[in-house]
C-alpha cells in the first residue's frame, strides 16, 4: 500500500490542513456563501476535521511506537479500529442515554465548543471511517501484488469475494444500527453513519473490483490510485468545484435529471484532475500504474479466455 507519512511529513500535512481550514472560513466570509450551522458549526469545516483525523492518526502510530504496520501484518490495526469503534459504542451511549443529541441539536452556542460541536464531536467518526478505509484499502487493493496475469486474477476474485462478503456483514449491521440504536444522522456522525459510509464505499469498491474479474485482462485501478496518492490535491479541487456549481446554479431547485448530469460532470471533472494531477506530479509512476505486455508472463492464458 501507500507508504506511511514520516512525522515531519504528517507535520507539514496537518499545518496545511489547518490553513485551508481557517483560509476556507475567511473566503466563506467575503463571498458571503450560503452556509448551515448545522453542518460543522458556526467555524468549523471539513479541512479541520481531516487535520483532527490526520493528527489522530499520527500520535496514535507514535503512540505504537512505529509507522504502518507492515505488509501482510494487520493485527495492530484491527486492534485500532477496535480501539476506535469501543470509543464510538461510548459516543453513541452518550446520544441514546444521556442526551448528548438534545445538545447538538436544541444546544446554545455559547462558547467555541459549543459553536462547533458538530465539526468537533463528529470527528470520532470521520476517524473511525478513515482507520476502515485504510484497513480495508490495504486487504482489498494494495496488497495485490501478483507476478503474472493468472495470478492477478486470482488475487482479484479473492479481493472480490472477500469485499462481497465484508459489505453483505456491514450493511447488514447498519441496517440492524438504524433500526434498532439511532437513525443514521450525518449531523451526529453516529455509529448507523459511519456504518453507512464504510458500507457505501465498499459498495462502490465492488464496481472496479467487479470489472476487473471479468475482464480478459485485469489492470490497477487507475482512477483509484490516482486518488489515492494525491488525496489533498484531489479534495481541494473538488471543494472549490463544490463552491463554484453552488454558486454559478440554484442547486436547491434543480430536478432530478438536471441534477445527475451535473453530478455526473463533476464526477467525472474530478476524476480527469486526479489523472492529470498524477501524471503531471510522477510521470514515471503513472506509466507504471500501466501493465508492460512484455513483462505479463502469462499472456496465453487470457487469450483463452476471449
Amino acid at each position: 500500500g501507500p507508504p506511511a507519512s514520516p512525522p515531519l511529513g504528517n507535520a507539514g500535512q496537518i499545518l496545511l490542513l489547518g490553513a485551508l481550514g481557517l483560509a476556507r472560513f475567511a473566503t466563506l466570509r467575503v463571498v458571503d456563501y450560503q452556509e448551515h450551522v448545522t453542518e460543522y458549526g458556526v467555524h468549523w469545516n471539513f479541512f479541520l476535521t481531516l487535520a483532527v483525523v490526520k493528527l489522530a492518526g499520527a500520535a496514535a502510530a507514535a503512540a505504537a511506537g512505529r509507522g504502518a504496520p507492515p505488509p501482510g501484518s494487520s493485527v495492530s490495526s484491527w486492534a485500532g479500529a477496535a480501539l476506535l469503534f469501543a470509543a464510538l459504542g461510548c459516543y453513541q451511549v452518550g446520544l441514546s442515554f444521556f442526551s448528548l443529541d438534545t445538545f447538538i441539536v436544541d444546544g446554545e452556542r455559547g462558547n467555541l465548543f459549543s459553536q462547533n460541536r458538530e465539526g468537533i464531536l463528529g470527528c470520532l467518526g470521520y476517524l473511525c471511517v478513515s482507520k476502515c478505509g485504510e484497513i480495508l484499502g490495504k486487504d482489498l487493493i494494495w496488497n495485490i501484488h501478483g507476478k503474472t496475469l493468472k495470478s492477478l486474477l486470482l488475487q482479484w476474485r479473492y479481493s472480490f469475494v472477500k469485499a462481497t462478503i465484508y459489505a453483505v456483514c456491514l450493511w447488514t449491521a447498519t441496517l440492524v444500527c438504524d433500526a434498532s440504536v439511532q437513525p443514521i444522522s450525518r449531523r451526529f456522525v453516529n455509529l448507523s453513519y459511519v456504518l453507512w459510509c464504510i458500507s457505501m464505499g465498499l459498495t462502490l469498491l465492488l464496481v472496479p473490483l467487479g470489472c476487473n474479474i471479468f475482464s480478459s485482462r485485469p489492470t490497477r485501478l487507475i482512477v483509484l490510485t490516482c486518488y489515492s496518492k494525491h488525496m489533498l490535491p484531489v479534495f481541494f479541487f473538488a471543494n472549490v468545484m463544490t463552491g463554484a456549481v453552488n454558486l454559478s446554479m440554484q442547486t436547491i431547485y434543480m430536478g432530478h435529471i438536471s441534477g445527475c448530469i451535473v453530478v455526473a460532470a463533476y464526477t467525472l471533472g474530478t476524476s480527469v484532475f486526479a489523472i492529470l494531477y498524477c501524471k503531471a506530479r510522477k510521470p514515471e509512476q503513472f506509466q507504471a500504474l500501466f501493465f508492460d505486455k512484455e513483462e505479463s508472463g502469462n499472456e496465453e492464458y487470457f487469450k483463452k479466455r476471449r
